[in-house]
Formats: structure tokens, C-alpha cells, sequence
């Protein structure tokens, strides 16, 4: 009875003793994160904020910092400071050292006493490349006169990425800086594309008749955009409209001795973006049937001297 009186009151000091031990030990470093990022691989921000736990008794908040990055002699330290001191177990790292498609480590120190600190603390992370902007193909033809409509386009790179697992967004807006979207859509590569010269999407061709719009893309890895790349224009024309009529402004005599001019109204093609395109047929017959023409030039101008 009295050895386990004894056994029970040992026991019972250890654990005193241990929560003792654990409540005044020396201040520990965890679960040091980037404050905003989700995936250590692909990291965006390139002045990010770290932020990290205190387990343990805190009597002042001095820590210090340093930037290293792995070479094959080991860890380059390229950026370090001296004590500093926080009001809390958060940093902003505001350098400008981060570069894309570069692995860092970033470790946190904490000061226990004089002249004493902790251990490092790290963690590792990899900065994101932006994917290479996808090459939009330009169409056969710019019009669109089909019920469906092909985009084609060379697919996007990615340094952190393979390319058959990016994202493609797909926008055709009535302007160049896609203001006024009139489709957009997003869909993603698959292994069974992967090493294919160029991607095709068909989609319906249901835009509003005659009107000019213009085709974008661009590629997407999970964490960032790339740029948009010059679009490319198509023309809606499922139905092909003729010029309209005109006549001619200046007439003619029955009998000319010299030159003649001739002038005649301007044309308007309801396919407005081929206005710059119209030309005009002149020609001359001996006679009322116009079988065969003794001159005959096609012209833009809407005057000549014959």
C-alpha cells in the first residue's frame, strides 16, 4: 500500500514537472506559410507576406531573417538582416529579389536570449511562371458564313506546368480590347492533345449578321493568366449581299469629239468592312447589246477620262 502511495506521488510530481518544462521551455517556430498562396510551387505574389506560430513563453518579439536559394554547393544565401523587432509573427518581404520560374527558401529566426536564438525555421517555395501566350491561327478566310465557327490556335508553354494540363479562355467580343463580349468560354487541355501542333474549338455560329468581331485567347496553369496576344478578326456573313445600285452622275453626249469624262455615284456594300474593297467595272460597246466591249478597266475611283 505504501510503494503504491509512493509510485502515484512520483508519478504525479513528473507530470507536474513536465507541464512545468513545456509551459516555460523556449519559444518554438511552426507552421511558417505565405500569407494568400495556396500551392508553394506556384507562387504569384513576389513581395509576399509571411507568417508563422509561437509555441511557448514570449517575453519580446526579436526575430531575424534570411533568403536563401539551392545551388549544387548547397543553400546561397542572397538576402539576411539584423535583429528585428515585430509587433506580432508576420512579415512583408518587400525586396525586389523574386524572379519567376526560381526556387527560394525564406527562414525565420526567433531570439531567446543574449546572444542566443532559435533554431531556423523554413520554407520553401518556388516563384510561378506566367504561360507562354498562346499563337492565335488566322482563319482561312475572315468571313464566317458556316454555322459553326473554328478557332484555331498553337498551344501555350508553361515551366511549372505540363501543356496538357493548362486552361484555354476563349473570348470573341465585338472590339479589340474586349469590352463588348459576345462569347467566352474556358475548357482544358487533355494528355490525349498533348504534343499537337495546334488546338481547334468549333463553336456555333449564332453572332449577329454582318458585324466584325475579334477572337482572343489565352492560357491559364492554375495560378496565373498569361497575356492576351493579338486578336484575330472574322467578318459574320452568312449571307452574302450585293453592292447596291448606282447610276451615273454626269451624262454623256450623243457625239464627243475628244476625251470624255465620266462620273457616277459611290456604291455601299451592306458587308461594310469590304467598302474599301469595292471597284467599279467601266466598259464601252459600239452598240445597245453590250455583247462586246471596245474598252474596259476596273476602277476604284468613282471618275474617268476616257
Amino acid at each position: 500500500m505504501k510503494d503504491n502511495f509512493e509510485y502515484r506521488t512520483l508519478k504525479f510530481l513528473f507530470i507536474q514537472i513536465l507541464l512545468f518544462s513545456m509551459l516555460f521551455s523556449s519559444p518554438i517556430i511552426r507552421n511558417l506559410r505565405i500569407v494568400g498562396e495556396k500551392d508553394t510551387l506556384q507562387i504569384k505574389n513576389h513581395h509576399p507576406r509571411f507568417k508563422w506560430s509561437i509555441a511557448g513563453k514570449v517575453k519580446d518579439w526579436v526575430y531575424r531573417f534570411k533568403l536563401s536559394t539551392p545551388t549544387q554547393k548547397g543553400d546561397s544565401i542572397i538576402w539576411e538582416t539584423g535583429e528585428i523587432y515585430l509587433p506580432d509573427s508576420t512579415f512583408l518581404f518587400q525586396e525586389n529579389l523574386l524572379r519567376d520560374g526560381f526556387w527560394y527558401s525564406f527562414s525565420v529566426s526567433k531570439k531567446l536570449k543574449k546572444d542566443e536564438w532559435s533554431d531556423w525555421y523554413s520554407v520553401n517555395f518556388r516563384m510561378n511562371t506566367v504561360p507562354q501566350v498562346p499563337d492565335i491561327l488566322p482563319p482561312d478566310t475572315i468571313i464566317a458564313s458556316g454555322k459553326l465557327l473554328e478557332i484555331q490556335f498553337k498551344p501555350s508553354k508553361d515551366r511549372e506546368v505540363s501543356e496538357e494540363f493548362l486552361w484555354y479562355q476563349i473570348v470573341v467580343s465585338a472590339d479589340s480590347g474586349r469590352i463588348d463580349v459576345v462569347f467566352d468560354t474556358t475548357f482544358q487541355s487533355s494528355p490525349n492533345l498533348k504534343g499537337a501542333r495546334f488546338y481547334r474549338l468549333r463553336i456555333e455560329n449564332n453572332f449577329p449578321e454582318d458585324r466584325l468581331l475579334y477572337i482572343s485567347a489565352r492560357a491559364f496553369d492554375g495560378a496565373e493568366f498569361s497575356n492576351w496576344p493579338r486578336p484575330q478578326k472574322i467578318f459574320v456573313s452568312r449571307v452574302d449581299s450585293p453592292p447596291s445600285a448606282f447610276k451615273i452622275s454626269k451624262e454623256i453626249p450623243d457625239t464627243v469629239g475628244g476625251d470624255i469624262s465620266v462620273r457616277w455615284q459611290q456604291s455601299k456594300d451592306p458587308e461594310y468592312i469590304f467598302s474599301d474593297y469595292l471597284r467599279y467595272k467601266l466598259q464601252v460597246f459600239p452598240d445597245s447589246t453590250l455583247q462586246k466591249p471596245v474598252f474596259e478597266k476596273i476602277l476604284k475611283d468613282t471618275s474617268y477620262k476616257i
